[in-house]
């Protein structure tokens, strides 16, 4: 919570009693509260120099002239001796003959300041309200915190009436931000029916001002609604005696009656936190923190109605709505209500499974019925699995009548509503190949974290293991982090070592597969899962996905649109000069990227999913010829790039191309291997694409283009290749036309 503070070389508490470190060491050489009440001073008004003469007479008002300059110069003296600003390379203090500041740019942290940051983030922050904010909430916990105490506490300078005006100000400020903070921290923490978490928040309210009424009355009802009616009778005791006491006022007529009410037995209730049909969680959710803290703060953004969590199935979206609705409890007046309309009565349209959620009678217009009921509500309705984008019309109609309702939808890609924000689910976070393989490093990924989890529940005493670490480093790259493939692999860990999990992996899809009855059929298995959303294509959407299949790492716009040929051509205009598409709205590849089939790595470089990539790759090989043409349009794409590369070797733009063509190492290497097989039809192809990966090496790089021409030709003295006219063999150009058979408006 503290961890500016902690960072910071300087830290000074003011709130409460002064305190001061430096590097973490308690600074006492201050000589003088004055010096202290100076250091505070010149640490609170930071943001501008002072000029000597008010800045002394602030603490000596009645001395002469002389005798304040003097007492000033001696002060500053003393505090940068207690600073040991001698000993700084850059000193805290500031000063020319005539200002004082204490650097603004300076490495330290005041607990008074940070106070009123967090305060104003709250007060800036966008959300539908304060209470229901937990963004805010949390700021508002860290701002109470700091409050040790009232402001400067104990620090008393007698002959000084204006700094203690000043002092007195600041005081009463904080006081009235710390007693509102809390009032919406206890309000908060109740309506989410955490009444521990209430309780402490209202006891710290009394115990800075004892007579706060609001707070008794709030405690009262929370004792009594708990069924500790005689606590709630003392609080008002307690309250009584505190106003009498300290303002000579009695208990106002609304106070009284709650007690009346508490002592003849009556009923006490808390503010309502409803929750419908939202499933509770078997087992912690792994490593979506960021993720649950974006998704809570898109919620709670007023111009946001509606938001679809889209990703690849498996990737963990279900699992993350369920986690955000319970979050989300208590942050809407009417509540929270989860909906599956595919888990609902077969043949139900989404209307019909929300109005079976709710709990309303079963009616002929569904559709009707439940924007009536929700007309005035204030709800966040989660609609997981949303498959029937048959209802966008209706849930657009839904979020027109009824203004307090939100969305959060979960689908394998976008309504296509207006209004609709959409959030990518991927794969968790998973250790690299250049990783450490030791335990220690490798329990920080959240993909280790789920595997070693769900392998406990398959083979008991399961733990992760220096033997077994690089095993299943490798098993969370192969399927990339994603929670369905995880699970689904480590199921097997009870009848199989972690190796042979990875190498089984390796082998095929169909392995990742499981018997668990509680999983709808299509995500018990991860080919089940593709096979389900691979039916939900076009047919020009599976033929492009699947010509993408043939990129081994990231790729770029023009590459795809140079592999997919004529699915590109009929919606993808070429800018001449910069070779960069410029899609229509009915771009394929667009889609693609929507609804999560492409991952963007970096602003237009996008890449596919590997266990996606193995998927799409089956189906375009099913057809020998057209997977031999799509591979020699991947050759001649990348061959065309080395010919630019080549062109530019010898000029300013040579580091800038080699940059480039170490980005597509993966598929010039990928090229150069298919252009070997393909030799007779493009015999200078992998000539071409073997010097670029010479020219990504360098001159003197040991990699498998440098090696591939040091064997067909030696290097020249200037470590110059030398230079080859471009020129396509001959028929390469017949090879790649394809009787795609598609209608005019097929893009990508």
């Amino acid at each position: 919570m503290f961890q500016t503070a902690y960072m910071a070389r300087l830290t000074l508490h003011l709130l409460g009693q002064f305190h001061a470190t430096l590097d973490g060491r308690p600074l006492t050489a201050f000589k003088t509260d004055k010096v202290r009440a100076l250091l505070a001073y010149l640490a609170v008004e930071r943001g501008r120099a002072h000029r000597r003469e008010p800045l002394g007479s602030l603490f000596w008002p009645e001395g002469p002239a002389d005798a304040v300059r003097a007492n000033l110069r001696q002060s500053l003296c003393r505090l940068r001796d207690a600073l040991h600003d001698q000993d700084q390379a850059h000193p805290w203090l500031l000063t020319t003959p005539e200002t004082v500041q204490l650097d603004p740019a300076g490495d330290y942290w005041v607990d008074a300041l940070e106070f009123d940051r967090l305060l104003a983030q709250c007060n800036g922050h966008c959300h539908r309200s304060l209470a229901g904010c937990r963004a805010c909430a949390e700021r508002l916990a860290q701002a109470v915190a700091l409050y040790r105490g009232e402001f400067l506490a104990g620090l008393c300078l007698k002959d000084s009436p204006e700094f203690a005006h000043w002092c007195l100000v600041h005081q009463q400020t904080l006081h009235r931000k710390v007693m509102d903070a809390l009032h919406h921290l206890a309000l908060q923490h109740m309506q989410r029916g955490e009444t521990a978490a209430a309780e402490a928040y209202l006891q710290r309210q009394i115990a800075l001002e004892p007579w706060c009424e609001p707070a008794h009355r709030q405690l009262m009802r929370l004792y009594a609604a708990g069924g500790r009616r005689g606590e709630a009778v003392a609080q008002y005791l307690c309250c009584r005696r505190a106003l009498e006491e300290q303002l000579g006022l009695a208990p106002e007529i609304e106070t009284t009656a709650l007690c009346d009410s508490i002592r003849a037995g009556r009923p006490v209730t808390l503010p309502a936190c409803r929750a419908m049909n939202v499933p509770t969680s078997t087992s912690a959710l792994v490593g979506r923190a960021e993720e649950l803290a974006r998704i809570g703060e898109m919620l709670q953004n007023p111009d946001c109605r509606l938001l679809t969590l889209v990703g690849l199935g498996g990737c963990g979206k279900t699992s993350l709505a369920r986690a955000a609705a319970a979050q989300e409890i208590g942050a809407f007046r009417d509540g929270v209500c989860f909906c599956s309309p595919v888990s609902a009565d077969a043949g139900a349209s989404p209307a019909s499974a929300l109005a079976q959620a709710l709990g309303l009678p079963v009616a002929h217009d569904a559709q009707t019925q439940a924007v009536q009921f929700l007309r005035r509500k204030e709800m966040l309705l989660v609609l997981d699995d949303l498959e029937d984008h048959a209802a966008a019309e209706w849930i657009a109609h839904l979020l027109h009548a009824a203004p307090g309702v939100v969305i959060l939808a979960t689908a394998q890609r976008p309504l296509g509503i207006r209004v609709e924000w959409r959030f990518e689910v991927r794969g968790l976070a998973y250790p690299k190949p250049d990783s450490c393989a030791a335990r220690p490093d490798l329990l920080r990924f959240p993909a280790v974290q789920l595997f070693v989890q769900c392998a406990g529940r398959a083979r008991a005493g399961f733990a992760l293991s220096a033997h077994d670490a690089p095993h299943i480093a490798r098993i969370c790259r192969q399927v990339e982090g994603l929670p369905l493939a995880l699970e689904l692999a480590a199921s097997w860990a009870g009848v199989m070592a972690c190796a042979e999990i990875a190498d089984a992996i390796d082998a095929g899809l169909d392995f990742l597969e499981t018997t668990w009855r509680d999983l709808p059929a299509r995500q018990r298995s991860l080919r089940a899962g593709f096979d389900h959303n691979w039916g939900r294509l076009s047919h020009e959407e599976r033929e492009a996905l699947a010509c993408l299949s043939v990129f081994r790492g990231e790729f770029g716009h023009a590459a795809a649109r140079a592999v997919v040929g004529a699915l590109c051509a009929h919606r993808c205009r070429q800018d001449a000069a910069d070779e960069r598409p410029r899609p229509s709205a009915g771009c394929l590849f667009r889609a693609f990227v929507e609804q999560a089939w492409l991952q963007e790595v970096a602003p237009g470089r996008y890449r596919l999913h590997g266990l996606l990539r193995r998927y799409a790759e089956e189906k375009l090989s099913r057809g020998a010829a057209e997977h031999a043409a799509i591979r020699l349009r991947f050759c001649t794409h990348f061959a065309g790039l080395a010919e630019r590369a080549e062109a530019a070797r010898a000029g300013p733009q040579a580091e800038e191309w080699r940059d480039r063509l170490r980005l597509e190492r993966l598929n010039l290497e990928t090229a150069h291997a298919w252009a070997l097989s393909l030799a007779d039809a493009a015999p200078d192809v992998a000539h071409r694409l073997a010097r670029a990966l010479a020219f990504c090496d360098g001159p003197r790089g040991g990699g498998l283009g440098a090696a591939w021409v040091a064997a067909q030709q030696p290097w020249q003295e200037d470590e110059q290749l030398p230079k080859m006219e471009p020129r396509d063999p001959p028929g390469f150009a017949d090879r790649l036309q394809v009787d795609w058979d598609l209608p005019d408006h097929a893009a990508v």
